[in-house]
């Protein structure tokens, strides 16, 4: 009776474990989700989305090798004719059938032989479509601009304080407080590297004598300038504005302004960095938060595209994936800019680039 009792309290426990473990192993495993470069940020889910980051806290960095110091003495700038349909001449070329195909998902794009002033490749060159933050390319062009005909009243040290209109821009941003005072070249730099919303408005507001707007109306009149008529601006960093409007470009304007760009030294030591650093001498800050605070480049060829230099992505619903992509080898500089794009964007804008060197 002893034996039989055991026996049965031996099988019952093996038939729990057996249970168990069914159990266990029949649970499936949550998947894991990667993080899309594009994505809206991690503290805010707004209805709209643009190109967003995580804002992690990261140790205090070492110098970088590849940003570089200033040059001692400011290179002058080329004066660059007013664009016109006739800035590039047209030479067009022939794609491959495999890149042919795969330009059925791009509305807009442009190839740019930059030092040879000849359009490589055209689709829907001259409309004016929604750029989402490439805005900051002529953000950041009019404010060094602005800085350079300061006559010393300004410069890269310069020390701007945080507003609280720019502490409270959303999306992707570096979380300003109104605490806060950052130099010029730290607006530029977060501008740049890391496409932050809220480091545009107040050098904006900053060079607006106090209103973003003021220097928006700058940003208009300087694209009227230069002869570009597609481009137009309803704000410093790309977001879609109260009433819905977007700021737009062309693509072939875009190439063209990209040029002038390219001229500045203290824009295009940040176009071609793909991670960097804010509040890294800020030792309260570093203290408080275990680290400084991390740029990353939303600019994915960045070291995987020989030559790649810069220069901007953007990404809003209304204009999709967007990339003004610069590169510079062996002395010949090509421009690609697609607008509108899925998220084969990069992808399209590398093959583009290794094609268009090709035909140099």
């Amino acid at each position: 009776m002893k034996f039989r009792l055991t026996y049965l309290i031996s099988v019952v426990i093996v038939i729990i474990h057996i249970c168990f473990f069914m159990f266990f192993f029949s649970v499936p495993k949550q998947k894991q989700v990667e993080a899309d470069n594009d994505a809206q940020p991690i503290q805010e889910q707004p209805p709209i989305r643009q190109e967003a980051a995580p804002h992690p806290k990261s140790p205090v960095p070492a110098s970088q090798p590849g940003i570089g110091p200033m040059p001692q003495q400011t290179p002058a700038v080329e004066t660059i004719a007013p664009y016109s349909a006739a800035f590039f001449r047209q030479d067009i070329r022939q794609l491959p059938s495999v890149l042919d195909k795969m330009m059925a998902a791009v509305p807009a794009c442009v190839v740019v032989d930059l030092d040879g002033r000849r359009l490589l490749y055209s689709k829907d060159a001259a409309t004016a479509r929604p750029i989402a933050s490439i805005t900051k390319m002529m953000t950041t062009y009019l404010a060094v601009k602005k800085m350079r005909a300061s006559n010393g009243a300004l410069n890269l040290s310069t020390l701007i304080k945080v507003s609280s209109a720019a502490s409270q821009v959303k999306e992707r941003r570096v979380w300003l407080s109104p605490t806060e005072k950052f130099t010029f070249d730290e607006l530029l730099k977060a501008c740049l590297v890391h496409s932050a919303n809220d480091c545009a408005y107040l050098l904006a507001e900053f060079l607006g004598g106090g209103k973003e707007q003021a220097f928006v109306a700058e940003m208009n009149r300087e694209a009227a300038a230069m002869g570009c008529r597609s481009l137009k601006y309803y704000n410093a960093n790309g977001l879609p504005a109260a009433n819905g409007n977007e700021n737009i470009g062309s693509p072939i304007e875009l190439a063209y302004l990209a040029l002038h760009l390219m001229q500045y030294p203290e824009i295009m030591r940040w176009t071609g960095v793909k991670v960097e650093y804010l509040r890294e001498n800020d030792a309260a800050f570093v203290k408080r938060n275990g680290g400084a605070t991390m740029l990353t480049s939303s600019n994915k060829l960045l070291g995987k595209c020989k030559g790649v230099n810069g220069m901007k992505t953007g990404y809003t619903n209304k204009a999709g994936h967007c990339i003004v992509a610069t590169c510079e080898r062996d002395g010949r500089r090509i421009a690609v800019v697609v607008l509108g794009a899925n998220k084969e964007r990069d992808k399209v804008a590398s093959s583009l680039i290794e094609w268009a060197y090709k035909q140099l």
